[in-house]
């Protein structure tokens, strides 16, 4: 007696996703069949793709990735791939890992879960390795939505005392965060920034600035303020006496570009004695010089968008930190090329 086994290929199926199957058979005459008993199966899981990781201050990386067609109910598990310890699982494409050192590299892989049996997995390619950076009295930070509620620790260099910032929301460009010890919650856009007391003595311990925000992202700067300069009263204030709306700074009157590096910056502060001008969030090439209206100002070099930073002080010593943004084109090399350089050196 000769047997055959008869075969399908379906195709186009969603991976990680249960089907069930029916037979029947049907005669040269059209006679058919009842249905067989339905059989179920899992399709397998997609591998992830694009795994990427960036550092969101000295103690946090972010890590993203693709579906690559996994259904949103799949579940990642993240994991530390110099050691395969599994740091966090989530049914998201990002994750934040909060475990980190500062001034320590790693990279990630990711494993999309099969949902048959919740054990097997089929792993991602593992990310480049990512650098987290040194403790300092300033931090960079960029974080989404998609990790919006996450606490993230940091901590400066000239204090023992450790914090923990959250995003709670971003909404037509002004971004939402929390910062603690004892909580301040600020809303800042792009440009802004506010002094903020984070232990509750009635002194300003921390300036926020927002660098910018995005529909889903936000990047800002946290700054630790000494003690002696941070009494609340006394920080310049942004006049609006003109123009309600006023910006405390702009670029070149607030234009959004420019083909060369030299822009003139234009300050509507009052209460300020002192001002400090630098292309650089911490401040480190630059010096207190006597407040002015305006002044003159070089663009680091290379296409991309450039932020300029000024920090003003008033007679009694609080600082407030400002920025402003325009993109420069026209240049015979792109910012990054700038950065790796001056990285190098």
């Amino acid at each position: 007696m000769t047997t055959s086994s008869l075969n399908y290929p379906f195709t186009s199926l969603t991976p990680n996703t249960v089907y069930s199957f029916q037979l029947k058979a049907t005669d040269s005459y059209g006679n058919a069949t009842s249905y067989s008993t339905a059989t179920s199966t899992y399709t397998n899981p997609a591998q992830p793709l694009s795994v990427s990781a960036v550092a969101s201050g000295p103690s946090a990386v972010q890590v993203s990735w693709t579906a690559n067609g996994n259904p949103t109910s799949t579940l990642y598990k993240v994991y530390n791939a110099s050691n395969g310890i599994i740091i966090g699982t989530t049914t998201g494409t990002t994750y934040m890992d909060t475990g980190v050192s500062s001034a320590s590299s790693y990279y990630y892989a990711v494993r999309a879960v099969y949902a048959s049996d919740s054990t097997s997995y089929v792993e991602s390619a593992a990310s480049a390795i990512v650098a987290t950076p040194s403790q300092a009295t300033n931090v960079s930070m960029t974080v989404s939505t998609a990790t919006a509620g996450v606490e993230i620790p940091f901590s400066f260099s000239d204090s023992a005392e450790s914090h923990t910032v959250t995003l709670n929301s971003i909404s037509n460009g002004v971004a939402s965060i929390t910062i603690q010890s004892t909580p301040v919650t600020v809303s800042l856009g792009g440009g802004q920034s506010q002094n903020i007391d984070t232990d509750g003595n009635g002194h300003n311990d921390m300036t926020v600035t927002m660098v910018s925000v995005g529909s889903s992202d936000a990047s800002f700067t946290l700054t630790s303020i000494s003690t002696a300069g941070g009494v609340l009263s006394s920080p310049p204030t942004v006049d609006t006496t003109t123009n309600e709306n006023q910006r405390a700074m702009l670029i070149n009157e607030g234009t959004e570009t420019t083909t060369t590096r030299d822009v003139r910056l234009s300050f509507h502060v009052t209460g300020s004695t002192l001002m400090a001008i630098s292309n650089k969030a911490a401040f480190d090439d630059a010096s207190f010089e006597s407040y002015t209206d305006s002044k003159p100002w070089t663009l680091t070099e290379g296409n991309g968008t450039k932020v300029v930073y000024a920090k003003f002080r008033s007679s009694r010593g609080g600082t407030i930190i400002y920025s402003d943004t325009i993109t420069l084109t026209g240049q015979s090399f792109d910012d990054h090329y700038y950065r790796m350089y001056e990285t190098t050196i």
